[in-house]
This record gives C-alpha cells, sequence and structure tokens, in this order.
C-alpha cells in the first residue's frame, strides 16, 4: 500500500469501538493536546467512557508535531479514574492523584478510512453510494511517538500506586 500512498502509515495504538448498533467503526482514542496537556474531549458522542482501550491496527496519515507531554487534562484524569485496569492479575481503580511519571511525546495523525482506499494505483471500486458516516469519528487526534508513563494512587491489588504506559506503534 505504500507504493499507492506514500503517506500512509499503519498504526497500532489505543482505540476504541463506538456505542452504537449495526458495526460500529474502531476508531483511535480522540485525544486532544494543548501547551503540553493530553486531554479527551468534554463531550464524545458515543464514546465508551467507563472502558479500557482497545489495541488495533489501523491506517493513519501523520500531520506532524512532535510534541511533549507534560500534564493530564480533566477529561482524561476522570476517564482514567472510570475505568478499572489490569495488570493481568488484579483489576485497580484509579482514586486520585494521577500524574506524568515520564514525558510522552505525541504526534498529531488522521485516521483513514479503508472502505475508499485502493490498492490500486489509479481507482477502487466501492459497491454502494458514499456514505458520509464511513467518515464520522475521524477526526485528527493525537497518538504516541514516545509511551507516557502516568502513575495514579489505586486500589484493588497489593500496591496502592499503578503505572499506566500509554504507547503507539507507527509502521514506517
Amino acid at each position: 500500500m505504500t507504493t499507492t500512498y506514500p503517506d500512509v502509515r499503519s498504526i497500532q495504538s489505543l482505540t476504541y469501538t463506538e456505542n452504537a448498533g449495526g458495526s460500529p467503526p474502531t476508531l483511535l482514542f480522540p485525544f486532544t493536546y494543548k501547551n503540553g496537556v493530553l486531554d479527551l474531549p468534554a463531550s464524545i458522542a458515543r464514546f465508551p467512557g467507563t472502558t479500557a482501550p482497545g489495541n488495533t491496527t489501523l491506517l493513519i496519515r501523520r500531520l506532524g508535531g512532535d510534541n511533549v507531554v507534560l500534564s493530564i487534562g480533566p477529561n482524561l484524569q476522570t476517564y482514567i479514574k472510570n475505568v478499572g485496569w489490569s495488570d493481568g492479575t488484579n483489576t485497580y481503580t484509579v482514586t486520585g492523584n494521577i500524574t506524568v511519571a515520564s514525558q510522552g511525546i505525541v504526534t498529531r495523525v488522521q485516521q483513514l478510512s479503508t472502505n475508499y482506499l485502493t490498492t490500486s494505483p489509479t481507482y477502487k471500486v466501492y459497491a454502494g453510494p458514499w456514505d458520509s458516516a464511513n467518515f464520522i469519528g475521524y477526526n485528527a487526534v493525537y497518538v504516541f511517538d514516545k509511551p507516557l508513563v502516568i502513575q495514579a494512587a489505586a486500589t484493588g491489588g497489593p500496591s496502592s500506586t499503578i503505572c499506566i504506559t500509554f504507547e503507539s506503534f507507527i509502521n514506517n
């Protein structure tokens, strides 16, 4: 696919599946970034706010910019507190005091809908009318060029502190 679209890359990153009927799309986590703060939008349609992120391979186009994450915004902190985080043995509930333990670097990307990408260098026939619904949720978001490690007070296991690592793998 890279010969046809040299700027299209595959990425394995944090994802979610919309809370919708039918076969909802799997989308990149809708991270936002501003002035060193990584956050989530205040309102996200059909976002499962109590489900741990998935880890799916998708297609993206890099929009650029390397940005250092200095802190976690209030909406992302609320999300982190609403999710049960498992280490494979215990499921932890974050109770407060969320801090950045190791600063990550995020970059802005655009997720692509594979419905309209061709593997041929000239055209693709898509069976059916053009459907703008194929692009709902395909907004520009931030993914990780360098992992972000957050530390938080938690209950549910042998330790009162947990670390959560957010990372992405971009296929260059």
